[in-house]
């Protein structure tokens, strides 16, 4: 601004001046390098430096929007964000910038010339800015492809990298496809954590085409990984290292079994564990599930592999690729996965009961469960032994008419150690099979009906009744008009305490409205009423 000063001096007259001043507050948008032209499907590093005269702003908001011909897309820089410079509080704003899944369902030709804006408001100087700059985007890589995430733990690696001299690639750039719903990534060197907008790299630092990794995304049913770069040589030689764990990645095109991928080292290996399945050798034979759950390596699969000596292979794929086998999904019996787990080799039940599914449960929450399938059926147990007040794994097979079963172990055999026993204590880690017999069921003094849980409820909610002798049970659910909306059972029931699950639809398995429902159920002449209330 102009300032006017005026200047007494004794025995003169007063004199004026008038001065010119600036203050600075502004920002500096550093490009490293300057990205006049880039590849439309690569991250784009962007970093503002943000002073108040010499002096950093650490409490700006700052916002990146690319903009092309209506299209706009925008996302915030973090102080100490994704560039990850260990310095928070000095002012510097940077985050890698991947708008390409977004792009590519915008624009039929995706590259072209662009602007970026970056806008800037600072509470504590009371500034605004806004800085625009104009970038090509140049046409995607041919090699660029993409692969689809769950929620919740993901084992997969990186065959696919912008590697550096050194074969790695930085976390954040390699996963910038994923933010913000990537939260951990575990290694076999530890696990490092995305917290407050910065990756917490505790674990690994970099990542690289060979080890495995496990993916942790929450917050999104699914997202997609864009991978670019190059493939890693898949016919270079990989090592194992003996008495320990190695976590590998499968960097091959074509399914293939890992008796097959790693026919090179299969004779130097005894233990193997994959996302959704596990498999042990024993006296020379590898146990393993032969339904759902067979072992099955997919490009881009993790692995652990317990080796037994040093050795050294080359992966190995085959001209047939076997049937891409996925997990029945279960219906009844719902758990959620964690990154370890125990296997379960289910041999076989006395007497051989009819169930949809089985589950084990510790602590009266399922932690694993299966489709029924045959024998041996596997099931991965996401167990935790920390829990001082754990008591033994308990296990239970579902039917979706007669309700749960509880069963009793009869012989318990740890394939690592060679022991048996009946108790089954968690273990995660520990592959064991397992004989059972239906145990000794709780029989009610009368008949009766307790209040659905959860309710109110939605999508879901579990009905509990107890019946003191074998009889044909009815059981139905109506509207708050009198109108039958599903008949859930009608079948012959033995003694005990049985739980059926409503999943709110009716006889036609449309979904029903939110409202008021009664569920009612009919035994030996009598007939009881509970009242369940569904919001969505």
């Amino acid at each position: 601004g102009t300032w006017a000063i005026q200047v007494n001096n004794v025995g003169q007259a007063p004199k004026e001046f008038n001065v010119a001043t600036s203050a600075e507050t502004d920002i500096k948008l550093i490009w490293n390098p300057t990205p006049v032209m880039h590849p439309v499907d690569k991250p784009i590093l962007v970093q503002a430096t943000l002073l108040n005269y010499l002096s950093p702003i650490p409490d700006a908001s700052v916002s990146v929007e690319f903009r092309r011909d209506g299209w706009s897309w925008k996302t915030q820089l973090y102080d100490d964000g994704n560039h990850n410079d260990g310095a928070a509080g000095d002012g510097v704003y940077a985050g890698y910038i991947y708008c390409y899944p977004e792009i590519v369902q915008y624009f039929q030709q995706t590259h072209g010339h662009y602007q970026i804006l970056i806008n800037v408001q600072s509470a504590s100087t009371n500034t605004v800015r806004a800085h625009t700059r104009d970038i090509y985007l140049e046409p995607a890589n041919e090699s660029s492809t993409a692969r689809v995430l769950k929620e919740g733990w993901n084992w997969i690696g990186f065959p696919r990298l912008d590697r550096d001299s050194n074969g790695e690639a930085p976390i954040d750039y390699s996963t910038i496809s994923l933010a913000p719903y990537l939260t951990t990534i575990k290694a076999k060197e530890g696990s490092s954590h995305y917290i407050n907008n910065y990756w917490d790299l505790t674990g690994p630092t970099m990542l690289n085409s060979i080890d495995g990794y496990i993916l942790e995304l929450v917050g999104v049913e699914e997202a997609e990984l864009f991978e670019s770069g190059a493939l890693t040589e898949v016919t270079a030689v990989y090592n194992v290292s003996g008495s320990t764990w190695n976590w590998l990645t499968y960097p091959c095109d074509t399914r293939a079994y890992p008796e097959d991928a790693l026919i090179g080292v299969i004779n130097d290996i005894d233990y193997i564990q994959a996302q959704n399945w596990s498999s042990m050798k024993v006296n020379g034979v590898w146990v393993a599930d032969p339904y759902s759950r067979k072992p099955l390596l997919r490009y881009g699969d993790s692995i652990k592999v317990r080796a037994i000596n040093d050795a050294s292979f080359y992966w190995n794929s085959t001209e047939v690729p076997p049937e891409d086998i996925r997990p029945i999904k279960t219906s009844i019996l719902t758990y959620n996965e964690k990154a370890e787990y125990e296997t379960l080799m289910i041999e076989g039940i006395e007497g051989n009961p009819v169930y949809d599914e089985i589950g084990v449960f510790q602590d009266g929450i399922c932690v694993g469960a299966r489709v029924a399938e045959g024998y041996p059926l596997q099931i991965l147990a996401y167990t935790d032994a920390s829990k001082e007040d754990s008591a033994d794994l308990e296990i239970r097979i579902a039917s979706a008419t007669k309700g749960f079963t509880s069963l009793t172990p009869t012989i318990v055999q740890d394939y690592s150690t060679m022991s048996f026993g009946t108790s089954l204590h968690p273990s995660p880690g520990a592959f064991r099979s397992v004989n059972l017999k239906t145990g000794n069921q709780v029989v009610p003094p009368a008949f009766s009906m307790t209040r659905n849980y959860p309710n109110p409820f939605n999508p879901s909610t579990t009905i509990t009744f107890g019946i003191p002798t074998t009889g044909v049970v009815k059981l139905d659910i109506y509207n708050v008009k009198g109108q039958k909306v599903k008949s859930l059972l009608k079948d012959n029931c033995d003694p005990g305490y049985h739980q059926i699950v409503w999943d709110g639809t009716d006889n036609g398995n449309r979904g029903v409205g939110s409202g008021i429902y009664f569920s009612r159920i009919e035994y030996n002449g009598k007939s009881q009423t509970q009242k369940m209330m569904l919001m969505k």
